[in-house]
């Protein structure tokens, strides 16, 4: 993460100062390197995510009332290791992007 940090930080500095219109509306394009790959994702994280999907249970989520309502008990875990991660109180995990930006709407 502190890589990402710093990656974000590099191009803040490079873009702020030296543009008052982005590159896409007609601006200087500021940005004249490649950023670093780099992988998230380790050995632990690809086991675990084997383990679930080889269970054949991916997220138990049912659309009616009852215990599986709100996902299984990995989504439960995941949710719970979530918001302890980001010191919050909830973390409410999504089947996707646009159920996201729904929920994250009628949270305004």
């Amino acid at each position: 993460m502190q890589f990402i940090y710093i990656s974000l930080l590099k191009v803040y500095n490079t873009i702020m100062p030296k543009s008052d219109t982005l590159a896409i509306f007609g601006g200087t394009p500021v940005i004249n390197f490649l950023f670093e790959k780099f992988l998230t994702i380790d050995q632990t994280d690809v086991a675990e995510a084997n383990r679930v999907v080889k269970s054949g249970l991916l997220s138990q989520f049912v659309g009616d009332t009852g215990d599986y309502f709100l996902g299984g008990p990995e989504v439960r875990t995941f949710e719970e290791q979530f918001a302890k991660k980001f010191e919050t109180s909830f973390a409410v995990s999504v089947n996707s992007w646009t159920s996201g930006l729904w929920i994250a709407i009628g949270g305004l």
